[in-house]
């Protein structure tokens, strides 16, 4: 996965706001498999476009690759959430 932040939302409505953050699913991913977030750090495999979280306060979470920088959360029943995950540009340049 590319590293980055990943900013995690749901959708909004017509009369309101496009989606609505929600923080806490946030996270970062960094170098050899690993990630942070809010809770602490842990590790992830990627298989073709599965992410599962293996370690650490994301562990057993599981997400479908939807593009080259999105995520989609994955409920325990399989079937996709509306939660998507979208890596934020780099504000270091």
């Amino acid at each position: 996965m590319p590293h980055g932040t990943y900013e995690c939302a749901l959708p909004g409505d017509a009369g309101g706001r496009a989606y609505e953050v929600v923080a806490s699913e946030g996270f970062r991913i960094s170098t050899a498999s690993r990630y942070t977030d809010e809770a602490g750090a842990g590790t992830y495999i990627l298989r073709g476009n599965r992410l599962t979280f293996t370690a650490g306060p994301k562990n057993g979470q599981r997400f479908e690759r939807v593009g080259q920088n999105q995520l989609r959360k994955v409920n325990r029943d399989g079937e996709n959430s509306e939660l998507l995950c979208t890596r934020l540009a780099d504000r270091r340049r």
